[in-house]
């Protein structure tokens, strides 16, 4: 038992592993697509606004930058011609311009990443990272990414290093990798988004499904063990039993014979005519049953293997319960009383197998004397509904508890009574009974308590 629960627990983990490392791939998909469309969303904005990032370049940064580079050239060497430093720096902004352009041509532009000195003419204000933070959106939303990624300036230095791709903050939102706009200042680009659960999973559901399916087959199996186990390991205690009993039921007629046999041969039974002929009757009725035994073991096992062949006819299901209940009564050690009830007015004729009704109700009558202390009362209620006979046995014994009724039409079984009640019987009966009465497509139920009686419902249809 504890290695089946270990192993299903460790099928469960390795499916759970298996999925929790695909979510983990397609988040890092997921990162790393955001990361291209933040890339591409801002040389799309560079593209946009080139003429006036120009300009800004031109009238803002560019002079600066040649002011502070010109003024510290001449305070450490004064007799430089400052024009034609000027005009070198021309040169070198506009060779640097040309040879950005001639790469980017050369370059796809969903891979390509504006280099740092181009970042830095960039003005990275309010305005234009909202229309970053649209383009961002387009982008996702042309790859079918549903993903909303909120664009930041940010100034750090302690972003994490290293062949981690994924960095979750302390806010729980997943931080593509910074882009370096301005090294002198420590600003950095970043994108921002809430780990998109729902939309993985639903690109996951094909896996979910398969992974659902497998671990319900798993458990199903197992269960289907267990139960399986349980089942042969019940019906062994039950054949176990049977054994016992059917050794107890074989033995005491076959003793009973042997002893009336030994009185005929040593006691000179057989110079007596009466003695010889109560002898005779005692071995006679004892070999009856004896007969009876093997015939019903031999043909369950029959009919379990082969099933029942029907020999059908029209029966008369009042007389054939009329000449039962005076059979009984006549072989009964005890007192019994049956009553008998239907409408005078209905038909009770079905397409049945004679003999196999008989050892139906046979068994049930028996069971109904066996089970019952004192003075039996038996009742038995025939009724038609729709297309459908029902029979109702009723008796007034000792009861079946609730826990057994299930259990009683199996093979085998006996109710346990200890040594309350201690009938005999192989626990064939019932099963046999199940089975003739489903072979004509019937049904058969008990209701039952314990001290209250029993009442087995039987109903069969009016014709195969």
């Amino acid at each position: 038992m504890l290695i089946i629960i270990f192993s299903l627990i460790g099928i469960v983990s390795i499916i759970s592993i298996w999925l929790y490392g695909s979510y983990n791939d397609r988040l890092e998909i997921v990162t790393n697509e955001v990361e291209r469309s933040l890339s591409s969303s801002v040389q799309r904005y560079y593209e946009n606004h080139e003429t006036t990032i120009h300009q800004y370049q031109r009238q803002n940064y560019r002079s600066l930058i040649e002011s502070e580079f010109i003024n510290d050239l001449i305070t450490l060497y004064p007799n430089v011609d400052s024009a034609e430093v000027k005009g070198l720096m021309d040169d070198f902004w506009k060779a640097r311009h040309n040879h950005y352009h001639n790469l980017k041509g050369k370059t796809d532009s969903s891979k390509y990443l504006l280099p740092l000195f181009v970042l830095q003419q960039i003005n990275f204000d309010a305005p234009a990272l909202a229309e970053i933070d649209s383009l961002v959106a387009l982008s996702l939303h042309e790859k079918g990414i549903l993903v909303d990624v909120k664009v930041i300036m940010e100034q750090k230095k302690d972003w994490p290093r290293g062949r981690r791709k994924i960095f979750v903050d302390s806010q729980g939102m997943i931080n593509t990798r910074p882009i370096l706009v301005n090294p002198h200042t420590g600003n950095y680009l970043n994108g921002k988004f809430a780990p998109p659960v729902v939309y993985i999973l639903l690109k996951m559901i094909w896996q979910i499904t398969i992974a659902f399916l497998m671990i319900i087959g798993v458990i199903g199996a197992f269960i289907y063990l267990l139960v399986t186990i349980n089942r042969q390991a019940k019906s062994a205690i039950l054949r176990k039993s049977f054994v016992n009993n059917m050794t107890h039921e074989l033995k005491t007629p076959v003793s009973t014979v042997v002893a009336a046999i030994e009185a005929v041969q040593r006691y000179g039974a057989k110079d007596d005519k009466e003695k010889m002929q109560r002898y005779l009757k005692i071995s006679q009725k004892e070999l009856s049953h004896l007969t009876g035994l093997i015939e019903r073991v031999l043909q369950l096992n029959v009919d379990e293997v082969n099933g029942i062949v029907l020999d059908r006819s029209k029966v008369n299901m009042i007389l054939l319960l009329t000449d039962l209940i005076e059979l009984t009564q006549l072989g009964a050690v005890k007192e019994v009383n049956f009553d008998l009830q239907y409408e005078e007015k209905d038909s009770y004729f079905i397409d049945a197998d004679l003999s196999l009704l008989r050892n139906v109700f046979s068994n049930l009558f028996d069971n109904a004397i066996k089970y019952s202390e004192g003075k039996v009362k038996v009742e038995v209620r025939l009724f038609k509904k729709d297309n459908f006979l029902f029979v109702q046995v009723r008796d007034f014994g000792i009861g079946i508890s609730s826990n057994y009724h299930k259990e009683v039409f199996d093979m085998f079984f006996r109710v346990p009574h200890g040594d309350l009640h201690p009938v005999k019987g192989s626990g064939l009966g019932l099963a046999y009974v199940k089975q003739v009465v489903e072979q004509h497509g019937g049904t058969i139920s008990l209701k039952s308590d314990v001290g209250q009686g029993a009442i087995f419902t039987i109903i069969l249809p009016v014709e195969l």
